[in-house]
């Protein structure tokens, strides 16, 4: 599978995610010094939310721009769209679950007891918010082979969803008309997912996995039909 910087891209895909949470991680605490829940180390708090939402906008912006980087496998009949797009989701969810063992790993080496609230629903969560990118990035890619200008407005629409989903808050942190807006936001409730679990200390009052699995079901089913209504599309265009 190609990628658009050549062999220096395999370091990037490792380097990229850690320096983009070094650098938050670093302006969160010089900024605000402190975490939004009360006994929850600051650093911690804001990889619960940056590493996610990663997840799902690498995946989404990478899977809709997974056909076009190997355009010319598509001579080959048994090859398909879906193809690369498996494929592009999975090398970004490799790396960024890589990204987040490594980093426990880390914390570990340094003497930090590693406690979870439920490690399976953290691993879950992570998954989800990968399978919407991959969903997104189905459904996107598809829509810009007849709408071009598509393709470049979706990476600023996921960056939108990454600042508003939660990454440095919790639902429980807004009030009033905010909050009824997060609790029916999927990303929001997908962050909420991962930081109960993660946290032991932290209430599920405002979690809905319904909403959540109900969205992932919605983007996968989409993404799936849309790419297989325009796969002919796709070879031709």
């Amino acid at each position: 599978m190609n990628t658009r910087m050549g062999h220096l891209s395999w370091v990037w895909l490792l380097l990229e995610p850690i320096l983009h949470c070094a650098v938050l991680v670093v302006l969160f605490e010089v900024l605000r010094r402190r975490s939004p829940i009360p006994g929850i180390d600051p650093a911690e708090f804001m990889l619960t939310g940056i590493l996610p939402m990663l997840i799902y906008m690498r995946t989404a912006n990478q899977v809709l721009h997974a056909t076009d980087s190997n355009k010319a496998l598509l001579v080959y009949l048994q090859v398909t769209p879906l193809d690369f797009a498996i494929a592009r989701a999975l090398l970004e969810m490799g790396v960024l679950f890589f990204v987040c063992f490594g980093l426990l790993g880390v914390k570990w080496l340094l003497g930090s007891a590693l406690e979870f609230a439920d490690l399976l629903g953290v691993i879950l969560a992570c998954l989800t918010l990968g399978l919407m990118g991959l969903g997104v990035g189905l459904a996107a890619g598809a829509a810009s082979l007849y709408v071009p200008w598509l393709g470049r407005v979706i990476p600023y629409i996921n960056r939108f969803i990454y600042l508003t989903s939660g990454v440095f808050f919790t639902i429980q942190n807004v009030n009033g008309e905010y909050r009824r807006i997060l609790l029916w936001s999927p990303f929001a409730q997908a962050l909420e997912w991962v930081r109960t679990s993660y946290f032991p200390i932290m209430s599920r009052e405002f979690l809905n996995l319904n909403l959540v699995f109900l969205t992932l079901t919605a983007m996968l089913c989409t993404g799936l039909l849309a790419e297989r209504a325009t796969r002919a599309e796709a070879r031709s265009h």
